[in-house]
């Protein structure tokens, strides 16, 4: 969470912008490292769309994802132990002090000077709690304090007794039927399975940095992760993507799919693919080829999750294709430097400095049409 307090006595205007936000890192392992979002998108200038005056005692807060600026490697390192020292505003320029700022007075003739950067305390990121232990289950109401004392488990009222039913005159004896002889019928035997076929799993690069929508390029890798070679086609029209916009706390605010024509297809014999155990294929894919316009609307974080499908008619050839569908086992995390859209959904407001923690003064998500 970024948070802005105004602590003097005169009013402040402050760009209010998450991506000014930086970050000095220092881990236990890894060093010391520079956490910052992508050169397109920081503003260059004071962006008057995010102007805000913060009275004295009032206060800005954005809820931030940290991912956004320590991207890539960096991600890893984001751990209990770690150190961050924050930097808030533009880059300092030698001699005096010039626009933008960081925060300045409202009024110039107040004796305070305006600040180009803003450095905040450092702190570490705490270790993640552990778990709540489950709930005991639920037991019966206990007993009195002198059954208890007693040791003696109190007797359970007897049940009121049942009148007794009439007797029912004996039905003859059932002498063989022809029905007998079906229902000794032997049991169904449970179907092999072949645990050391060839099988395809797909996995696709963690991170993505892309500068514009139109550089979103990922490479999947088809592993055969079975203990016998396997013939396949793999081609780009067999890969299904949903594209998810993240959200500051990781929440998907908007999910597409992207899907490409896979129709049946002629396939020429030289275009099958042995893959051998433990070997694999790659697929390089743009994204923005195959998804529907407005995927990527805002810069920001999206998480994108392939899909591939081999399951079409029109491929047997000498070989037996391999035919099924593999999700992949992680997503790709992008970062969208530059897009026609906003980064932001609403303009900000200012708070009082008890206000609640957690608590965003920005729109985070996209609004309902």
């Amino acid at each position: 969470m970024l948070r802005i307090e105004n602590t003097s006595d005169v009013p402040v205007r402050i760009p209010a912008d998450g991506r000014l936000l930086r970050f000095e890192m220092t881990a236990s392992q890894g060093g010391a490292k520079k956490c910052a979002p992508p050169a397109g998108l920081v503003p260059s200038g004071f962006d008057a769309k995010r102007e805000l005056f913060l009275r004295p005692g009032e206060v800005y807060e954005e809820q931030i994802d940290p991912r956004m600026y320590c991207f890539g490697e960096t991600t890893d390192l984001l751990r209990p132990g770690t150190k961050l020292t924050p930097t808030f505003g533009f880059s300092s320029s030698w001699g005096a002090p010039q626009e933008p700022f960081a925060a300045e007075p409202a009024d110039p003739h107040e004796p305070y000077a305006s600040l180009k950067l803003v450095k905040g305390p450092s702190f570490v990121l705490p270790a993640v709690p552990a778990p709540p232990p489950p709930a005991p289950p639920a037991s019966s109401a206990p007993p009195s304090l002198s059954e208890a004392g007693s040791g003696i488990t109190p007797a359970q009222p007897a049940a009121p007794a049942q009148p007794a039913a009439p007797a029912q005159p004996a039905a003859p004896a059932a002498g063989p039927s022809d029905d007998d002889t079906t229902a000794a019928a032997a049991p169904i035997a449970p179907p092999v399975i072949d645990k050391a076929a060839g099988q395809l799993d797909i996995y696709v690069s963690r991170f993505v940095d892309a500068p514009a929508p139109r550089d979103i390029v990922v490479t999947i890798r088809a592993k055969n992760e079975g203990h016998r070679k396997l013939a396949a086609v793999l081609r780009s029209r067999m890969l299904h993507f949903r594209v998810e916009e993240v959200g500051p706390d990781n929440r998907t605010l908007r999910s597409t799919s992207c899907l490409h024509q896979n129709g049946a297809h002629g396939v020429a014999t030289e275009m099958v693919s042995v893959v051998k155990p433990g070997k694999e294929e790659k697929i390089t894919v743009s994204i923005p080829e195959i998804c529907p316009l407005g995927t990527f609307t805002k810069p920001g974080l999206y998480r994108i999750t392939p899909e591939l499908d081999t399951t079409q008619e029109g491929e047997v050839l000498k070989h037996t294709p391999w035919l099924g569908k593999a999700l992949a086992r992680q997503s790709s995390l992008v970062r969208v430097a530059t897009a026609k859209g906003s980064y932001y959904y609403a303009s900000p407001r200012t708070g009082p400095i008890t206000l609640p923690p957690n608590t965003a003064l920005v729109a985070a998500d996209p609004p309902k049409k």
